[in-house]
């Protein structure tokens, strides 16, 4: 389980909302773009060849 890239990415989206409310639209791009790359690792992670062989 990729728990440290989910924790990122539910912490970057807390970030995006703060920044939301603060209008500081410049910034949610970089955020988003946080939150895109742990949800790479994070599918990469959980849906790997490896993942599927260390369940079993």
């Amino acid at each position: 389980m990729p728990l440290a890239a989910l924790g990122l990415m539910m912490f970057m989206t807390g970030a995006v909302a703060v920044r939301v409310v603060r209008r500081e639209w410049g910034s949610v791009l970089g955020d988003m773009f946080f939150i895109a790359m742990a949800g790479f690792v994070a599918w990469g992670r959980a849906f790997s060849s490896e993942a599927f062989l260390a369940l079993g």
